[in-house]
C-alpha cells in the first residue's frame, strides 16, 4: 500500500513547529464561540506516523502499521449531480491499534430505498465538523446541493486546520498530533453536539447495527 501511494504521487511537506504556522498571512484568527475537543492516543512505534497528502483529491493521511487517520477535505469539486455525493466534507476516518473508532458508514443502497440511502450519506452518518449542527439538502439519491466551501488554513505533517462553511455557518476543524496523542478540535459560531449513527454497510444491500 505504501509503495502504491508513492507511485501515484505523494506530496511531502517540510517539518515545522506549530508556532511557525501562518494563518491568513499572519493576521489574527477569529475563533467562533462554541467548541468541542476530543483526544485519542495512537500506537507509538519507531518512526512515528507517516504523512501522505493528496491535495487535488482532498485526502490527507497519517498512518503506521497499526493506525490510520485520514481526513477528507475536497477543495475542487465536480458538478453536484455527478458521482455519489455524500455530506462528508471534513469527515475523519480513525483506526487505532488496528480497530475502527470512526469509519465511513458505506452506501448501503441507491435507488431501492431512498430514505435509507440518504441517511447513509447524511452528515449524521459521518464524523464531520458539522455533524449535529447542519446537513446538506438532497434531491434524489445522488444529487446534493453544493452548499459547502472548504479551505485549508494551515497544513504541516503534524497538524491540519481547515475552515468549512455551510450556507452562513462557519466551522473550523483542527487535527494536531503531539507525541502519541491526537487532538481533534472543532469550532462553530453556533452550539451543536455530536450525533450517533448506529449502522454500517460492509457491502451493497447489507446493513448491520453497530
Amino acid at each position: 500500500e505504501g509503495r502504491l501511494f508513492q507511485k501515484i504521487g505523494v506530496l511531502r511537506l517540510p517539518k515545522s513547529e506549530r508556532k511557525n504556522v501562518r494563518l491568513y498571512d499572519g493576521s489574527a484568527l477569529y475563533l467562533p464561540e462554541y467548541s468541542r475537543e476530543q483526544k485519542f492516543h495512537w500506537t507509538a512505534e519507531e518512526g512515528g506516523l507517516n504523512f501522505f497528502a493528496y491535495p487535488d483529491y482532498g485526502i490527507y493521511i497519517w498512518k503506521n502499521s497499526r493506525d490510520f487517520i485520514g481526513i477528507y477535505l475536497p477543495i475542487r469539486k465536480g458538478h453536484p449531480s455527478r458521482g455519489h455525493r455524500h455530506a462528508d466534507d471534513g469527515h475523519v476516518e480513525l483506526w487505532l491499534d488496528g480497530k475502527a473508532v470512526w469509519r465511513d458508514p458505506g452506501s448501503f443502497c441507491y435507488t431501492a430505498a431512498p430514505d435509507w440511502r440518504n441517511k447513509f450519506r447524511s452528515s449524521a452518518a459521518h464524523h464531520t465538523a458539522f455533524t449535529g449542527a447542519a446537513d446538506l439538502d438532497d434531491d434524489g439519491v445522488f444529487y446534493l446541493r453544493d452548499q459547502v466551501r472548504t479551505k485549508i488554513l494551515a497544513l504541516q505533517p503534524d497538524r491540519i486546520l481547515a475552515e468549512i462553511r455551510i450556507r452562513r455557518t462557519q466551522f473550523l476543524r483542527e487535527l494536531w498530533f503531539q507525541g502519541d496523542e491526537l487532538t481533534i478540535t472543532d469550532h462553530s459560531d453556533r452550539d451543536w453536539k455530536e450525533e450517533e449513527f448506529e449502522y454500517f454497510s460492509p457491502a451493497y444491500g447489507t446493513k448491520i447495527k453497530c
